[in-house]
């Protein structure tokens, strides 16, 4: 065996170890699971879907009070067994489906939410089965419900039971049938061992069908072919393909360091992105994948979650219909053949804007001269600077001089020097300023994004279909996916390959890829992995295998993947593979249960990912907490919100309710802060009336699920159910969520000073819960928590603390330092002038380096008016020979906030204050 393929086997084996489908559930335990309250199966053994009303007043309070946030599932029939390690009485279904809860008006109804059912793995386990042996009976269940449409219920769960009997020995204790359920009949521990013909409800945190990824596992154990695809990466060294840049063609706007990461990408084989919340990521990953697309490459985009995958899926077909095809669970396989239709159709119709490539080209070659020119402003200004400063320093020397001779050499350095400074200022005159080379580079860029979605609108179906010959290969596919599920003998990796050459990007969630894509190596040219730190590794392995090189994107500040294997049975089953003796490989690289594909990635590379630097989504003060406290204070702010629609009864930013109360740990280690229950239902319930005539949105985070419950309860006993959905209420842990976003988010801390579960242990090893809390609002953030109990703490939540009241210091009074670093020699002279003026005569009050919520003024200038002095001198930041451009929204930010901008080159400054100094004070005057 090869180190791959003992990754795959060690990887394997971490999965088998997972309580896969933990969905063992205690008979005393009624908040996690209910039984089923009707006398047959609806969902299991019924093929047709139909929903079904719930007039029943148990699962109705159930389904809206006990499980807000979590995913339902039905299963029947149920195993019942005695678990001696906890002592417990528990249930196990032997088939498992996922359904949803539907209101339509007042009425509830219960349907499926996938099509065909799942081997319940913890029933079989028990029933004696190994990992792969239950694989291969989920499949033969499969092929059954597939199969024989004209079967009746009894008949197909009769089957059903023969394939599982023939593996396994099991205790019927009532007759299976499904039509006569004895749900009736309460569990009760008296009862014996053995199948019950009952069914129940219950809810989870998370989806997690392992079958198609421990078949997938499996199966690459086996390959020795890992080496050529971009698996390699957990052993190989990162190597340059090619060094050149691509032209980009940008149907979205994107800003300097997205781009960066783009010319990055096309260069190497493997690359790491850092996407921080509200950074652009979406709109980076949708530019990038229309590149890969326009330069003939296929795509693979996965993530961990649907809702991940949706939002660029969405994205990119909004703007180019079909470009990306979704694929996943059934439903969206079976939408594959009217897409490829509509696809044809559309091919039909013609935009009447005839971009060309050439045409794009040169707009980007103009914009890139713009900025050259701007950096070469900054390269005459900064010479004009040196000069004169060196002028100024022989003046000095000249009056301390007593011999003739070195006066003369000196008289005549200074003649040639005033020659050239003149000679510069003359050239710098005639340049346009650089608010004027800004302003004209944003104008050609919008221009650029309109003609970049002409361009890829009018053309990227006919790069699709081509000539249409190959039309009928890839309905030969798409029929192959619509009318089953694959197996290992039914997977035509022609007919897939065919398909790709038409349709080439193509997107899904991790636990999906086998019902679609073939386990062949490097069918795709990329796969890019979204959410990376969410993602393990075992389940990140097929992906990679399936594609040639790979892109990570992630935030190792977000949450990282829930194992279920603890550090000591994860070290033994590395152990067993000789892992644990390759200490460059394992932990940092491999280990699965504390390992992302994130950060696994981020330690393979030699330098640091590539960051995401600007921030557009939240409101300053709440972006600024989390950039400071998570981020070393790295992100810019740019964040354009529409103020408009928040009421101005409302604040703004971060407020913190101090709230102290008493905090209980509960035996399963959860939290409950009551008091602060309290005070979080007061905050909601005058934000809702505040907000009752906006389509704004709120959401309630905790790190505690048992706080989560009772929050839950306090708010929807006194909430209508209208009001949950106007506002699109949601009251979830902070794992719950993370990838969401909320115009208003309310914060429960639960920790304080008194009580026996106030450690901030668990805070301090995964901070990353606390960012995610924090970094979902967009308007407005509450916290509600003890401010002295987060104040005396050295870690997390006592730097969240000195951060906040920073951060509201700046608000109620100036920040400013008279004796702060300036930039340029220039700021400080053109400081030490205004200080002569004595602007408090005119009812003024000069500060320097004065900061404006996210910007720092070079003077601000502070009375009966606010007026921003800003000395225009050369580039701060340039990234990939890309000057970054900030002053066209810095004008537009700061005069929405009440100031006027005056701008005065460097060299004007230096060589004409007399001149800036009187148009100051008319502007004042």
């Amino acid at each position: 065996m090869n180190l791959l393929q003992i990754l795959c086997s060690y990887w394997y084996e971490c999965i088998k170890k997972e309580d896969v489908l933990e969905k063992d559930i205690s008979i005393n335990v009624r908040s996690k699971a209910i039984l089923y309250p009707f006398d047959d199966d609806p969902f299991i053994f019924r093929k047709k879907d139909a929903p079904v009303k719930i007039e029943n007043e148990k699962l109705n309070t159930y389904a809206t009070t006990k499980a807000e946030g979590l995913e339902f599932f039905y299963g029947y029939p149920l195993l019942y067994y005695r678990d001696d390690k906890t002592d417990k009485q528990l249930v196990a279904p032997l088939f498992i489906i996922k359904v949803k809860f539907n209101r339509d008006g007042s009425d509830l109804f219960l349907s499926k939410d996938e099509q065909y059912p799942v081997c319940g793995i913890q029933a079989l386990t028990k029933l004696g089965l190994r990992t792969e042996e239950i694989a291969n009976i989920n499949q033969f269940i499969e092929k059954l419900f597939i199969g024989n449409p004209k079967v009746d219920e009894q008949q197909l769960c009769s089957e059903a039971l023969k394939i599982i009997e023939k593996e396994a020995e099991i205790s019927i204790i009532e007759e299976i049938n499904p039509l006569r359920l004895s749900n009736s009949k309460k569990l009760t521990k008296e009862m014996p061992a053995g199948l019950y013909n009952k069914s129940l409800v219950f809810a989870r945190e998370t989806t997690v069908f392992n079958i198609h990824l421990i078949k997938d596992l499996l199966d690459l154990k086996g390959k020795n072919d890992l080496e050529d695809t971009s698996l390699s990466f957990f052993v190989g060294s990162r190597t340059a393909d090619k060094e050149e840049e691509i032209t980009p063609v940008l149907p979205f706007p994107s800003n300097e360091y997205q781009i960066s990461a783009i010319q990055d990408i096309f260069k190497h084989s493997f690359s790491v992105i850092t996407g921080p919340p509200g950074t652009g990521k979406s709109q980076f990953i949708s530019n990038l994948i229309v590149n890969l697309f326009l330069s003939g490459k296929t795509v693979l985009f996965v993530s961990h979650t649907g809702e991940a995958v949706d939002v660029v899926n969405t994205r990119i077909n909004e703007q180019f219909r079909n470009l990306m095809l979704r694929t996943g669970k059934k439903e969206l396989r079976q939408d594959l053949k009217g897409r490829f239709n509509e696809i044809i159709a559309d091919s039909s119709k013609r935009n009447n804007k005839n971009i060309s490539i050439d045409y794009i080209y040169s707009l980007w070659k103009t914009i890139l001269e713009y900025r050259e020119s701007l950096l070469k402003k900054d390269e005459t200004e900064r010479d004009f600077q040196q000069k004169y400063f060196h002028q100024k320093e022989l003046k000095n020397i000249l009056q301390i001089q007593g011999s003739i001779v070195k006066k003369l050499r000196i008289y005549f350095q200074l003649f040639i020097l005033n020659f050239k400074l003149n000679w510069i200022k003359s050239r710098l005159e005639k340049l346009p300023s650089r608010l004027n080379f800004e302003t004209k580079i944003r104008e050609l860029e919008k221009e650029y994004y309109l003609s970049c979605q002409d361009f890829i609108r009018n053309t990227y179906l006919d790069k699709m279909l081509g000539s249409g010959k190959k039309i009928g290969l890839v309905n030969t596919f798409l029929n192959q996916v619509n009318s089953h599920r694959f197996s290992d003998e039914d997977i035509n990796e022609t007919s897939f390959i065919n398909a790709l050459r038409v349709l080439k990007i193509w997107s899904s969630t991790l636990k999906s890829l086998r019902g679609t894509f073939p386990l062949k190596a490097n069918i795709f040219d990329y796969v890019i992995f979204d959410e990376a730190s969410q993602i393990d590794l075992p389940s990140a392995a097929p992906a990679l295998y399936r594609a040639k090189k790979a892109i990570i994107v992630g935030d190792p500040m977000q949450l990282t993947h829930i194992a279920g294997i603890t550090k000591e049975i994860d070290y033994g089953l590395a152990k067993i593979h000789g892992l644990t003796e390759m200490k460059d490989i394992y932990p940092a690289k491999t280990r699965y249960c504390d390992v992302s594909l994130y950060k696994a990635a981020e330690n393979y590379l030699p330098h640091s990912p590539i960051l995401l630097t600007n921030h557009y989504r939240s409101e300053d003060q709440i972006i600024s907490l989390c950039n400071q406290v998570f981020y070393e204070g790295r992100l810019k702010i740019l964040s354009t919100l529409n103020y408009s629609k928040f009421p101005s009864s409302l604040p703004l930013g971060v407020q913190w309710e101090d709230v102290r109360g008493e905090v209980y740990k509960h035996p399963s280690g959860s939290r409950i802060n009551q008091r602060e229950v309290d005070e979080v239902n007061r905050i909601f319930q005058k934000v809702i009336k505040e907000i009752s005539g906006t389509d704004l949105t709120v959401g309630v985070v905790t790190p505690y699920s048992r706080q989560r419950q009772a929050i839950y309860e306090k708010i929807s006993s006194t909430t209508p159910v209208e009001v949950f959905e106007k506002h699109d209420v949601k009251i979830l842990t902070a794992h719950q969520f993370q990838g969401s976003e909320k115009d208003i988010v309310i914060f429960s801390l639960v920790l304080t000073s008194k009580g026996n579960g106030n450690s901030d242990t668990w805070y301090n090893i995964y901070p990353q819960i606390l960012n995610v809390a924090l970094s979902r609002a967009r308007y407005l953030l509450y916290i509600i928590g003890d401010k002295s109990f987060c104040e005396d703490r050295k870690g997390i939540l006592g730097k969240i603390k000195s951060v906040y009241e920073k951060i509201k210091d700046e608000e109620k009074l100036e920040e400013y330092d008279l004796y702060a670093k300036f930039d340029t020699p220039t700021e400080k002279m053109f400081f030490e002038q205004l200080q002569k003026i004595k602007l408090d005569k005119l009812g003024y009050k000069l500060i320097p380096k004065l900061v404006v919520k996210r910007y720092t003024l070079d003077f601000a200038i502070v009375g009966k008016k606010k007026i921003n002095v800003e000395i225009d001198g050369t580039q701060h930041e340039i990234i990939e020979g890309m000057p970054v451009l900030e002053d066209v929204e810095r004008d537009e930010f700061l005069r929405k906030e009440g100031w006027e901008i005056l701008r005065f080159p460097n060299f004007m400054i230096l060589s004409e204050m007399p001149k800036v100094i009187d148009e100051l004070l008319t502007k004042l005057k």
